[in-house]
């Protein structure tokens, strides 16, 4: 795990770099401090890119040699190339868990016009962005003096968990003041909006409440929250395609970076290869047929090492004729079932957790479980027949928990 800075060498970047430094000091991390040259090599001479390069390179020593002591394990690294495919790249190779940059930092974008570098990147990472604004409240935190005030923004509760992680795993590092604030569009109202009374039980710890948009524009309304709060930190959640939600989201941005306080910009998801084992927390549904086996070996599958799989079995709603004893029997049956899959599907040696839950709607209640455990994957089991189907033709189950999960949705196949 690391982190990377972005530095233009400006006095706002120092603020940025200043503030990662103490970030990773928190973390006990690395932290890669990178500038984005952008030379135009078609017409920069050979003379005059070599003396450019020369200079970006000793000023990013210079600025890493004022926080090395700051910093456990402190690199340098000066990218060439188009700057968002080159950081994009870099993060990758180095496993960044959040890339750290001005709120004011520019780039020169495909079309030669300056553009903010933050708002680019949330459009595109796969990892948290931290947008700093001013290093003040991250210096008095990270040395335990006073908490930072987190303002955790939910649009809806898809995409929730991660960005309840992303605030959880702050809220370790130090003091941390967290109200969660649901923004709902009485204009157009959605079936993930969070309810006044749902929002408390979701997030225990934290204050919360449920605010209805008064401005045309989310951000207007954010800005005016955080303002309220006296928020030091901003955490909404970013879509990383390059449809109507990622341009609704660089508006939101465009018109909160003029604000006062900092900003992480969360994805709400990222690309899934179900050749790789990285994901931390894996729900999988079963109703113990060969579907929920292979939705069960998926969810172990995409697990990484140290993560945990949730097992989940969904019973009817008891009904009158269903006493106390009768209930808690057939519970318990359910779950020594879900424990006989861990031996039949050799998972003893990872974390599996598991639920038994009775409800009446059972896609609302799978997607409730996701979103209250932190999946980062919710997996089902898929018969070949449906295989490529369209989600309507999918069933009533799995389509519905398409349209309210709060996390990527992965289907395992299974022979009928």
């Amino acid at each position: 795990m690391s982190l990377v800075c972005c530095t233009d060498f400006s006095r706002e970047a120092w603020s940025s770099t200043f503030s990662a430094a103490q970030l990773a000091n928190r973390m006990g991390v690395t932290l890669y401090l990178v500038h984005l040259s952008q030379l135009d090599y078609g017409h920069a001479q050979s003379a005059e890119r070599t003396a450019r390069e020369r200079w970006a390179t000793a000023q990013l020593h210079l600025q890493a040699k004022r926080v090395t002591s700051l910093v456990p394990d402190l690199r340098v690294e000066r990218l060439d190339g188009p700057p968002i495919e080159a950081l994009h790249d870099f993060a990758d190779s180095v496993r960044a868990s959040m890339v750290i940059v001005s709120a004011d930092q520019r780039i020169i974008n495909g079309s030669g016009a300056r553009a903010r570098l933050g708002e680019a990147l949330a459009a595109t990472l796969s990892v948290p962005v931290l947008l700093v604004r001013a290093p003040g409240p991250w210096t008095a935190w990270t040395r335990g003096e006073v908490p930072v005030i987190v303002m955790l923004a939910l649009k809806s509760v898809a995409g929730a968990g991660r960005l309840r992680r992303s605030v959880e795993r702050l809220c370790t590092l130090g003091p941390t003041d967290v109200t969660v604030v649901h923004l709902k569009n009485t204009q157009e109202p959605s079936p993930l909006d969070v309810s006044s009374e749902a929002l408390p039980a979701a997030y225990p710890s934290w204050r919360s409440y449920v605010s209805e948009a008064r401005f045309a524009y989310a951000g207007d309304d954010l800005h005016v929250l955080a303002k309220m709060l006296s928020a030091d930190l901003l955490v909404l959640g970013s879509h990383r395609s390059h449809g109507d939600g990622s341009r609704k989201q660089e508006a939101v941005l465009r018109r909160l970076l003029h604000s006062r306080f900092s900003i992480l910009s969360v994805p709400y998801a990222t690309p899934l290869d179900l050749n790789k084992s990285d994901l931390e927390v894996v729900l999988a549904a079963t109703d113990f047929s060969e579907w929920g086996d292979a939705a069960i070996s998926l969810a172990h599958r995409l697990l990484k090492p140290g993560g945990a799989i949730h097992v989940l079995h969904i019973l009817p709603a008891a009904t009158a004729s269903h006493d106390d004893a009768r209930r808690r029997a057939e519970e318990e049956r359910a779950h020594d079932a879900l424990g006989g899959l861990v031996t039949k599907l050799e998972l003893e040696a990872r974390d599996v957790r598991l639920h038994v839950v009775r409800a009446e709607d059972v896609a609302e209640r799978i997607c409730a479980v996701a979103h209250e455990v932190g999946a980062d994957a919710l997996c089902l089991g898929l018969s070949t027949e449906t295989r490529g189907a369209a989600p309507e033709r999918l069933g009533l189950i799995p389509q519905r928990v398409l349209s309210l999960a709060p996390c990527k949705v992965v289907f395992a196949e299974a022979k009928q």
